[in-house]
Protein backbone atom coordinates (compact mmCIF):
# COMPACT_ATOMS: atom_id res chain seq x y z
CA UNK A 1 0.00 0.00 0.00
CA UNK A 2 1.47 3.39 -1.02
CA UNK A 3 0.81 5.67 1.92
CA UNK A 4 0.13 9.92 1.20
CA UNK A 5 0.75 10.32 4.47
CA UNK A 6 2.02 8.69 8.13
CA UNK A 7 0.04 5.85 9.15
CA UNK A 8 -0.46 4.92 12.74
CA UNK A 9 -1.43 1.55 13.89
CA UNK A 10 -3.11 1.94 17.43
CA UNK A 11 -3.74 -0.56 19.84
CA UNK A 12 -4.48 0.27 23.97
CA UNK A 13 -5.81 -1.50 26.83
CA UNK A 14 -8.34 -0.12 29.03
CA UNK A 15 -10.01 0.02 32.15
CA UNK A 16 -13.11 -0.48 30.50
CA UNK A 17 -15.74 0.32 27.34
CA UNK A 18 -16.78 3.74 28.34
CA UNK A 19 -14.10 6.33 26.96
CA UNK A 20 -15.48 9.15 28.89
CA UNK A 21 -14.88 7.35 32.27
CA UNK A 22 -12.56 5.03 31.36
CA UNK A 23 -8.71 5.24 31.14
CA UNK A 24 -5.83 4.08 29.12
CA UNK A 25 -3.53 1.43 30.94
CA UNK A 26 -1.30 0.94 27.61
CA UNK A 27 -0.78 2.11 24.02
CA UNK A 28 0.87 0.93 21.87
CA UNK A 29 1.52 2.98 18.35
CA UNK A 30 3.55 2.19 15.24
CA UNK A 31 4.25 4.99 13.05
CA UNK A 32 4.96 3.86 9.23
CA UNK A 33 6.25 6.62 6.66
CA UNK A 34 5.13 6.93 3.07
CA UNK A 35 9.05 6.26 2.56
CA UNK A 36 9.08 3.13 4.47
CA UNK A 37 10.49 4.15 7.96
CA UNK A 38 8.82 2.88 11.10
CA UNK A 39 9.35 4.08 14.53
CA UNK A 40 6.68 3.26 17.79
CA UNK A 41 5.79 4.01 21.35
CA UNK A 42 5.06 1.38 23.46
CA UNK A 43 3.78 3.11 27.32
CA UNK A 44 2.19 2.11 29.95
CA UNK A 45 0.43 4.27 32.35
CA UNK A 46 -1.43 4.21 35.82
CA UNK A 47 -5.25 5.26 35.22
CA UNK A 48 -5.85 6.56 38.67
CA UNK A 49 -8.66 4.90 38.53
CA UNK A 50 -9.51 1.05 39.79
CA UNK A 51 -9.07 -1.22 37.03
CA UNK A 52 -12.57 -3.85 37.57
CA UNK A 53 -12.29 -7.41 37.77
CA UNK A 54 -13.47 -8.38 34.52
CA UNK A 55 -11.55 -6.09 32.95
CA UNK A 56 -8.26 -7.10 34.29
CA UNK A 57 -9.04 -10.95 33.04
CA UNK A 58 -9.05 -9.75 29.78
CA UNK A 59 -6.14 -8.10 29.56
CA UNK A 60 -4.54 -9.18 33.04
CA UNK A 61 -3.01 -5.71 34.83
CA UNK A 62 -5.30 -4.81 37.99
CA UNK A 63 -4.24 -1.79 40.43
CA UNK A 64 -1.09 -3.76 41.77
CA UNK A 65 0.50 -3.71 38.62
CA UNK A 66 0.14 -0.65 37.18
CA UNK A 67 0.52 1.06 40.88
CA UNK A 68 4.06 2.42 39.86
CA UNK A 69 3.75 3.25 36.26
CA UNK A 70 3.05 6.63 35.51
CA UNK A 71 0.05 8.78 34.72
CA UNK A 72 -1.18 9.42 31.07
CA UNK A 73 -0.24 13.36 31.11
CA UNK A 74 3.29 12.35 31.60
CA UNK A 75 3.40 11.09 28.10
CA UNK A 76 0.43 13.16 26.55
CA UNK A 77 2.73 16.02 24.70
CA UNK A 78 4.70 13.17 23.49
CA UNK A 79 1.83 11.10 22.36
CA UNK A 80 0.16 13.76 20.57
CA UNK A 81 3.33 15.31 18.74
CA UNK A 82 3.68 11.68 17.58
CA UNK A 83 0.46 10.83 15.77
CA UNK A 84 -0.14 14.49 14.65
CA UNK A 85 -0.68 14.75 10.93
CA UNK A 86 -1.26 10.74 10.38
CA UNK A 87 -3.97 8.49 9.57
CA UNK A 88 -5.16 5.31 12.16
CA UNK A 89 -5.88 2.34 12.07
CA UNK A 90 -6.09 -1.04 13.83
CA UNK A 91 -8.59 -3.08 15.44
CA UNK A 92 -11.29 -1.53 17.22
CA UNK A 93 -9.78 1.69 15.90
CA UNK A 94 -12.47 3.83 16.43
CA UNK A 95 -12.87 2.96 20.66
CA UNK A 96 -9.28 3.83 20.74
CA UNK A 97 -9.12 6.52 18.94
CA UNK A 98 -11.98 7.57 21.08
CA UNK A 99 -10.52 6.89 24.49
CA UNK A 100 -7.20 8.57 23.39
CA UNK A 101 -9.34 11.99 22.14
CA UNK A 102 -10.52 12.16 25.74
CA UNK A 103 -7.54 10.87 27.54
CA UNK A 104 -5.87 14.26 25.17
CA UNK A 105 -9.00 16.16 26.61
CA UNK A 106 -8.28 15.54 29.99
CA UNK A 107 -4.70 17.07 29.63
CA UNK A 108 -6.07 20.00 28.06
CA UNK A 109 -4.75 19.02 24.57
CA UNK A 110 -7.08 19.65 21.58
CA UNK A 111 -6.46 16.88 19.30
CA UNK A 112 -7.14 17.86 15.95
CA UNK A 113 -8.44 14.84 13.35
CA UNK A 114 -10.27 16.65 10.64
CA UNK A 115 -9.13 15.14 7.74
CA UNK A 116 -7.44 12.21 9.36
CA UNK A 117 -8.09 8.91 7.81
CA UNK A 118 -9.25 6.15 10.12
CA UNK A 119 -9.40 2.34 9.15
CA UNK A 120 -11.06 0.02 11.31
CA UNK A 121 -9.99 -3.40 10.09
CA UNK A 122 -11.81 -5.02 13.38
CA UNK A 123 -15.03 -3.33 11.96
CA UNK A 124 -14.01 -4.72 8.22
CA UNK A 125 -13.53 -8.10 9.30
CA UNK A 126 -16.88 -8.24 11.18
CA UNK A 127 -18.45 -6.60 8.23
CA UNK A 128 -16.76 -9.43 5.84
CA UNK A 129 -17.48 -12.02 8.22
Amino acid sequence: MKLARPLCTLDCETTGVEPVYDRIVTLYILKEHPDGREEDLDLKFNPGIHIPEETTEIHGMDDAMVADWPAFKTAAEQIHEFIKGCDLNGFNTGFDATILYEEFSRCGITWNTKGMHVIDVGGLFKLFE
